[in-house]
């Protein structure tokens, strides 16, 4: 019984050689260009799906005459925000938003407001952070030991 599987599998690789041979080295040449395609460091783009102009309800196109309108509304409302102006943001809001998000209440507003500023601050500086760090080609552990080398140096024992 084994031998006559041994034959037919030695009897089919005879028939097939060349064939066989074509496909492993078709493959190895596919896994070579694999491995140096990998090797070689590819520039990230960052890439956003943001369009201006859309709908994010329904996916319809915006009316033009309204394109500048919605960006100075959003503009607006976001100076304020970021120059301390809280009542006047919050009275940018409808009442319904009013009412839902803050229970009509504008110091619940303005905690929201500079406790998400805070967060963005902090965002902003640890994503600044971490892209330095990927183009110095600093890993976790490299960056440990700067560190350590970085508190000798600022603060000496004495």
């Amino acid at each position: 019984m084994f031998l006559k599987l041994r034959l037919k599998i030695r009897n089919f690789f005879k028939d097939h050689k060349r064939t066989i041979i074509i496909i492993f080295l078709v493959w190895l040449l596919i896994f070579a260009i694999n491995f140096i395609l990998s090797l070689r460091k590819e520039e990230k783009t960052l890439s956003s799906t943001f369009e201006p102009a859309v709908s994010i309800v329904d996916s319809k196109t915006v009316p033009e005459k309204d394109h500048s309108l919605i960006t100075d509304v959003v503009d607006k409302y976001m100076n304020y925000c970021n120059n301390g102006e809280y009542e006047n943001a919050y009275n940018m809001l409808s009442e319904n938003c009013k009412n839902k998000a803050f229970k009509g209440d504008i110091k619940k507003f303005e905690e929201y407001i500079k406790s998400e500023r805070l967060n963005r601050v902090f965002d902003l500086s640890r994503g600044n952070t971490e892209a330095e760090m990927r183009y110095l080609g600093i890993n976790g552990e490299k960056q440990n030991i700067y560190q350590k080398m970085l508190e000798y140096l600022l603060y000496p024992q004495v």
